[in-house]
């Protein structure tokens, strides 16, 4: 298992409370499309390869990877393995954008 930690260098304190870590299930031949919103998310990929799909750009994410869709950039992701299903850890700025009040969904 993996752990996270983020540190502010300024306050030299955890920052964790204003990033959001989530997972995400993607199963075979299904796609994820991220809403274009104002906060950045880094994706990464644990085991196996996805495609993704960051504004224009498409590549595939193989395992153990990451890569991170900039605030209000169009991301969508892709299973195309039969088995098992992907998982996708996330982590984006959405809480600090919601505290702040500049938190923006543009469907």
């Amino acid at each position: 298992m993996a752990q996270l930690t983020c540190v502010d260098p300024e306050a030299v304190r955890d920052v964790q409370i204003v990033l959001r870590h989530y997972a995400q299930l993607v199963r075979w031949g299904q796609s994820l499309r991220r809403s274009v919103r104002s906060p950045a998310t880094v994706f990464h990929l644990t085991v196996r390869t996805i495609d993704t799909c960051i504004e224009d750009r498409a590549f595939a994410l193989p395992g153990a990877d990451a890569c991170c869709a900039a605030g209000c950039a169009a991301a969508a992701l892709r299973d195309r393995s039969a088995v098992p299903p992907a998982f996708v850890c996330n982590a984006d700025e959405a809480l600090m954008h919601k505290i702040h009040a500049v938190f923006a969904n543009r469907d």
